[in-house]
C-alpha cells in the first residue's frame, strides 16, 4: 500500500497520511481524520463517544472513511444539528 502525506509529499515525514490511491476513502490516524473533518482531536473524540461519528480504533490506530464522514455530516444537517456546536 502506498501512502502520501496530506501535502502530497511521498516521503512519509508528516504525521498525517492518506492512502495515495484516490479511489480509496480510508483515513488512517486521528490527525488525518481530524484534518478531513475540520475538527480538533478533543471535539472529534466527543463526537465519536456521544454522536456516533464514524471512526473506530483498529489495532491501536484510528480509522475512518471519507464517505461515511460525509454521510454523517449530511445526517446532522437533515436533523438540524449544527456541527459548529461546542
Amino acid at each position: 500500500m502506498t501512502y502520501t502525506t496530506t501535502d502530497q509529499d511521498p516521503s512519509g515525514h508528516s504525521a498525517m497520511r492518506m492512502e495515495a490511491n484516490r479511489s480509496s476513502t480510508v483515513l488512517h490516524g486521528l490527525k488525518c481524520i481530524c484534518a478531513y473533518a475540520g475538527k480538533s482531536e478533543n471535539t472529534l473524540l466527543k463526537y465519536i463517544r456521544a454522536e456516533r461519528f464514524p471512526a473506530s480504533k483498529i489495532g491501536g490506530e484510528w480509522v475512518s472513511d471519507r464517505d461515511m464522514i460525509d454521510a454523517w455530516r449530511l445526517g446532522r444537517i437533515k436533523r438540524g444539528t449544527s456541527n459548529s456546536r461546542k
